[in-house]
């Protein structure tokens, strides 16, 4: 490596990528604020428009947890992936298997989060236990 490649590693090690990681985290937060904002006014509102005296619904709790989560988790697993350099392979694993998992996460959200959807698949689930261990599925043809 020449003189100019470390002088040049040390410069964006330095100052372009701090720099870089504010600039992202900035925007980050902004994108956060204008969304409880829009969250906010929506609560307002809906409670203009009705007659109930709830001020938020239980669905639109689960609604707001599951995109609070799922934003949280894909911007904070983007911000590692891209800007943090890991000290060592242990914490580098780590780091890679939430990054390979932000892709599959989404099921167990829906499954912790949905009612009908948690009694349906329970209800398949003891379906499938009551006839034993192999279950085929077949086209219906009638």
């Amino acid at each position: 490596m020449t003189v100019t490649g470390i002088i040049r590693d040390s410069y964006n090690r330095d100052y372009v990528i701090p720099i870089f990681l504010y600039i992202v985290l900035t925007s980050y937060a902004i994108a956060y604020f204008f969304y409880l904002i829009a969250f906010g006014s929506l609560i307002v509102n809906r409670n203009k428009t009705t007659a109930s005296n709830q001020l938020i619904s239980k669905y639109e709790l689960s609604l707001l947890i599951q995109s609070l989560i799922i934003c949280g988790y894909k911007s904070i697993m983007g911000v590692l992936w891209t800007y943090y350099s890991a000290p060592n392979k242990a914490i580098y694993f780590v780091v890679w298997i939430f990054t390979v998992l932000q892709n599959g996460y989404n099921p167990f959200m829906y499954y912790a989060m949905n009612k009908k959807l948690r009694k349906e698949v329970n209800g398949l689930l003891e379906k499938i236990q009551q006839f034993g261990a192999t279950v085929g599925i077949s086209p219906d043809i009638s």
